[in-house]
C-alpha cells in the first residue's frame, strides 16, 4: 500500500514537472539568433534530468508493486490452511511422493549388525549381516573393507538418493563406533539410519519395523544408541525364531540356522527388500508399513487364486 501511494505522488510530481518544463524551460533556452548562454543550457539539462529521474522512479515503483501482488489468491482447505501441490510419480515407487516424504536429506545409511569371524558365520545372531548382504546383491553393490569405517562398506544411488551400506566388523557390542564414523564423515543425522538386527522374540522370517528404536537387551543397538547419544534411528527386527527360554537363550542365538530355518529366513528377506526400498523412497515408516501390508494382501490373494 505504501508503495502504491509513493507511486501516485511521484506520478503527480511527474505531471507537475512536465508543465514546468513546458512553460519555464523554453524561456530559459537561448534564441536561435543569440549566442547560447551556458546558464540557460545548464537549467534546461537539469530540468530534463529531473523529469527523466522521476519517470524512472515511478516505473520502478510500479514494477515492484506488480511483482509483490499475487496474480490470484492461494487456494485454502476447509480449515483455512493454504493448500500445497503434491506431485506423485507414475511408477508408484514413491520417488516423488512429497506427501509422505520426510526431511532427512539425500543421503541414507543402512546398517546390518553381526559378529566377525568364521565361528559366527551363518549364525542367527548374524541375521543383520545376512540381510545386508542380500540387499547389496539385490542392488548390485560391492561391499569392500574400509578401515576408516571399521567395517565393510558400499554405496549406490536409489530413488534419487545416495544410499550407504555398512557391515561393522567390530564385535556386536561395539557397532556404534562404526556407525558414528560414517555419520560424521558424510554429515548424516541419526534419523537417516536404518539398522537391520536379529530378534529372538519374533517368529522366524517375520519382520518388525520401528521408526524409533528401544535397544532393549540387544548389545548392538545399545552400542549405537550410546555412540549417537540418541535412539532417533529406525530399525527392522528380523525374526530368528521364538521364545528365549524355550530356545535356550544365548546358545540358540549364537547357533547356526538349520537348512529349513534358513529357507524360512530367506523368505523373510524377500519381504525385507520391499521394505528397505520403500524406506529409501518415501522416508516414512508408517507409510512403509502400509505399503508392506498391501503387498502381503495382494500376495495372499494371488496364492489363494
Amino acid at each position: 500500500m505504501f508503495q502504491m501511494l509513493s507511486a501516485f505522488f511521484a506520478l503527480v510530481a511527474l505531471v507537475f514537472a512536465r508543465r514546468i518544463k513546458a512553460f519555464v524551460v523554453p524561456a530559459a533556452l537561448p534564441s536561435a539568433k543569440a549566442s547560447p548562454s551556458p546558464h540557460g543550457v545548464r537549467q534546461h539539462v537539469l530540468a530534463a534530468a529531473s523529469v527523466d529521474g522521476i519517470r524512472t522512479r515511478v516505473l520502478q515503483l510500479l514494477e515492484e508493486e506488480r511483482q509483490n501482488t499475487p496474480t490470484q489468491p492461494p487456494k485454502k482447505d476447509k480449515r483455512g490452511n493454504q493448500k500445497k501441490k503434491q506431485k506423485r510419480d507414475a511408477t508408484g515407487t514413491g520417488e516423488n511422493d512429497k506427501a509422505v516424504r520426510g526431511e532427512r536429506g539425500k543421503k541414507l545409511l543402512i546398517v546390518g549388525l553381526g559378529n566377525p569371524g568364521p565361528q559366527f558365520a551363518g549364525t542367527r545372531h548374524n541375521a543383520g549381516w545376512i540381510a545386508i548382504d542380500a540387499i547389496a546383491a539385490h542392488w548390485g553393490v560391492t561391499m569392500k573393507s574400509d578401515k576408516n569405517f571399521l567395517g565393510q562398506f558400499g554405496s549406490t544411488s536409489r530413488h534419487g538418493r545416495m544410499v550407504y551400506l555398512l557391515k561393522p566388523t567390530t564385535m556386536m557390542n561395539l557397532s556404534g563406533g562404526a556407525v558414528k564414523k560414517v555419520l560424521d564423515s558424510y554429515g548424516l543425522p541419526s534419523h537417516a539410519v536404518l539398522v537391520l538386527v536379529d530378534e529372538l522374540a519374533l517368529p522366524l522370517g517375520v519382520l518388525n519395523i520401528k521408526q524409533r528404536t528401544n535397544p532393549g537387551t540387544h548389545n548392538g543397538l545399545r552400542s549405537i544408541k550410546q555412540s549417537l547419544r540418541t535412539d532417533e534411528f529406525s530399525r527392522v527386527a528380523l525374526g530368528i525364531g521364538g521364545d528365549r527360554k524355550a530356545k535356550g537363550g544365548t546358545d540358540f542365538v549364537l547357533g547356526k540356522f538349520t537348512r529349513a530355518e534358513r529357507d524360512a529366513f530367506d523368505e523373510g528377506l524377500v519381504d525385507l527388500q520391499g521394505v528397505v526400498d520403500d524406506w529409501v523412497a518415501i522416508d516414512n515408516i508408517p507409510e512403509v508399513q502400509k505399503r508392506r501390508q498391501k503387498r502381503r494382501k495382494e500376495s495372499a490373494k494371488s496364492v489363494a487364486a
